[in-house]
């Protein structure tokens, strides 16, 4: 009977997951509670969002609560309480401070920007747009419920598509609102304003002449006691009235300015956002200074002047939330308990765990009971890290993933400390995998104009130098995705990708040699990631949007192994546990045992989609998007399900062991008949390498290790009451 698997696993998945961390992540919109000012919330910008909460004015946060499935573009508090958050196609209200929310899905509708009514408890204007004969319409709506139940105002029907993306009420006569979007004309974006002075039944057309090449208005804002006095700001800059929109004046060029908010307390201050920038003027908005001063990352679309402090004002960005103590001059970064980032790649390395946090930058921890993130300087340069890999030493190798005129390969020879650009081939990196010392392979999108064309890679210095191997070329659409190495033969390497629509698989066995081509067949979906069985070269894995494929004959047919799980981002072979671990787009790992049979599950994280998955020595690692990184005690799986040792303790050392010999040292509490065992990962008796009576005390026995390859083994102690288990690790 396989009694230690049959152990293993079912405590595995019960073993629980913990987030580690790093601090930070993307902050969307921020709201300041109308109720209690001290109250801060706000929405992560991922999905599902994380509801936020800060009681201390942003000092730390907490998760609350999450959104269920849909996009979240803004979020108001009534003056009653209620919160309430607007999106696409869909509000979700809370009546309980964002505890717990409901949600409606209103079909055809698109909900980007809302205010609350100043005074009356649940009143709320929202704008946006209304799909309606072949046409988006800018749309007006308007809710007395909280958010339930909304009537419609339609500002453009003109039969081409048009939104709006900004409203406004005035806090001293909540009659006048300002709402901006744009139409998208035959051949340009034409931006509109539109002014209420009947609290919203009716609008008339208030848009400055002289807009008509600036896109779109995208930030609206009233004077918190003078209503006439308004600022409407478009893609270009930034339009001012004092005469109720009766003229505009043009200030300044300032691109970008998503939000305009006025100071209640100091009503001269106005802040503006511009996506990595703080606009902030002192005189009503006549001029304006850039307030950088401390922020990071890129989204800055919301800014919270306080409700009480003229000096005081929050946003938000990719990186996290920011406080301003001089009125939006200098802002700091407040992330304590905030874990909102999207994990992009993450390699265990040498004892460390490295990750890449999406506008974050890349951090690494060593692996231990506590995690403490150390942040690595990189250059600027640095886009999106999608891959990290080593050479089991000090050498690292970063891929740039996202497209940014080329995708930069990056090295670093101290362990991750300081990094130099090496290779811009591609324009766009997918994949980057270690074939063994200096060697590495990593592949992207190449476009030669006219070409179109499929390239893999390969240094066997470390990346000093590279050998191009062009497996494609064409004016059709292709390109080669995702890379494996076999484990038993490094000179065997699989790639794939699609060309003309048809999923393709290239292989050699000669390192790139000669290049042979297999047309895949029962195979659907985005590849996300290639893996080969490491007893079986001719077993393939493959992570795909549609599920978990394999293959038993080297790709050229494939299965879907299960339908417990769909939209896989990571496969990766586990030394440790025996078998491939499974990343899925919902919230949990799975193993597949042995590469055979059905995928069980090795506990669910709760709602990250989790990106990657990574083993260490005693922990399995979970990147996450927009949940940051998650990781589970794998170390104690065994030994909490064997039968208590409590009269017997058991050691292994050195462990891991590199070499060939290891030490164990076991108690007995009297002399007595004992049996000393190597399983392995399957529960397979390899060894009885001590059998007899042992005596009373400390006892020392010598392993033999140089018949074990790398991996998992447990070496278990049977006497005449009772059994002990160790784990040991064998590294090569």
């Amino acid at each position: 009977m396989n009694i230690l698997l049959s152990l293993m696993i079912p405590l595995l998945s019960l073993w629980p997951w913990e987030s580690i961390g790093p601090e930070g992540g993307e902050v969307s919109a921020i709201l300041q509670s109308t109720q209690n000012t001290d109250i801060l919330y706000a929405y992560s910008g991922d999905f599902p969002a994380q509801v936020l909460k800060s009681i201390d004015s942003g000092s730390n946060w907490s998760v609350i609560s999450h959104l269920d499935s849909g996009t979240p573009y803004d979020m108001v508090m009534t003056a009653s309480g209620k919160l309430v958050v607007v999106g696409f196609n869909k509000v979700w209200v809370s009546d309980d401070n964002g505890v717990t929310w409901n949600s409606n899905y209103y079909v055809n509708t698109i909900f980007y920007d809302a205010v609350a009514h100043p005074v009356n408890g649940n009143e709320i204007f929202a704008i946006g747009g209304r799909y309606t004969t072949g046409s988006w319409d800018m749309t007006i709506f308007h809710s007395t419920d909280g958010g339930v139940v909304w009537d419609e105002l339609v500002l453009i029907n003109s039969g081409n598509h048009s939104y709006g993306f900004c409203v406004d009420i005035s806090p001293s006569n909540p009659d006048i609102i300002l709402a901006g979007g744009d139409e998208i004309g035959p051949s340009s974006y034409i931006p509109y304003l539109f002014l209420s002075t009947s609290g919203g039944v009716s609008f008339s057309d208030v848009t400055p002449s002289g807009t008509s090449t600036e896109t779109s208005f995208c930030g609206v804002g009233i004077h918190p006691t003078h209503p006439d006095t308004m600022l409407a700001s478009t893609y270009a800059g930034i339009y001012r009235t004092l005469d109720g929109a009766a003229s505009w004046t043009r200030i300044q060029d300032q691109p970008y300015s998503y939000d305009i908010s006025f100071s209640k307390i100091d009503t001269d201050l106005v802040l503006s956002t511009s996506c990595w920038h703080i606009h902030r003027s002192s005189d009503c908005g006549a001029s304006w200074s850039t307030s950088s001063a401390g922020l990071t990352g890129s989204a800055i679309y919301w800014v919270t002047p306080d409700a009480v402090s003229s000096s005081i004002a929050y946003t938000g960005s990719t990186a996290g939330f920011f406080h301003s103590s001089d009125g939006g001059t200098n802002w700091s970064l407040q992330n304590s308990g905030l874990l909102a980032g999207r994990v992009a790649a993450m390699e265990y390395i040498n004892g460390y765990i490295f990750t890449y946090m999406e506008n974050m930058g890349l951090f690494r921890a060593a692996e231990g009971p506590s995690v403490l993130w150390e942040t690595i300087s990189v250059p600027v340069s640095f886009q999106y890290i999608c891959d990290i890999e080593s050479n089991e030493g000090d050498t690292l190798l970063a891929l740039e993933g996202i497209y940014a005129g080329n995708a930069d390969l990056f090295r670093s020879t101290d362990g991750g400390s300081v990094w130099t650009s090496l290779d811009s081939y591609y324009a766009n990196g997918y994949d980057l995998v270690h074939g063994g010392g200096n060697i590495f392979w990593y592949c992207g999108y190449k476009y030669a104009p006219p070409d179109y064309k499929g390239v893999v890679s390969l240094t066997v210095d470390a990346g000093t130098s590279w050998i191009r191997h062009e497996l494609f070329s064409g004016t059709q659409f292709g390109y080669i995705k995702a890379l494996a190495v076999d484990p038993s033969d490094p000179d065997r390497i699989f790639c794939m990708g699609k060309l003309n629509s048809i999923y393709v698989l290239y292989y050699t066995e000669n390192a790139g040699g000669l290049w042979q081509t297999q047309t895949v067949t029962g195979y659907t979906g985005s590849i996300r990631g290639l893996a080969v069985c490491p007893t079986d070269g001719n077993k393939l894995a493959a992570a795909s949007f549609d599920g978990l494929y394999a293959s038993d004959n080297a790709g050229a047919d494939w299965y879907k192994v299960t339908t417990d799980f769909e939209r896989v981002n990571d496969v990766r072979h586990s030394n440790i546990l025996g078998g491939l671990l499974v990343a899925t787009e919902e919230d949990e790992i799975w193993l597949w045992e042995n590469w055979t049979g059905t995928p069980t599950t090795v506990g669910n994280l709760g709602y990250p989609a989790v990106q990657c998955v990574e083993e260490g020595t005693d922990f399995l690692y979970a990147g996450t998007a927009g949940y940051a990184m998650w990781r589970k005690d794998i170390s104690q799986s065994i030994e909490e399900g064997t039968a208590p040792a409590t009269d017997i303790t058991i050691s292994v050392y050195p462990n891991p062991v590199q070499g060939y010999y290891a030490s164990v040292t076991f108690t007995l509490p009297a002399q007595q008949q004992a049996t000393l065992s190597i399983y392995d990962i399957a529960g397979r008796k390899l060894a009885t390498p001590m059998q007899g009576i042992m005596i009373e005390g400390t006892n020392q026995i010598n392993l033999d290790t140089s018949n074990l390859s790398q991996g998992m083994y447990f070496v278990r102690l049977e006497t005449e009451r009772t059994t002990a288990t160790a784990r040991l690790i064998v590294i090569r």
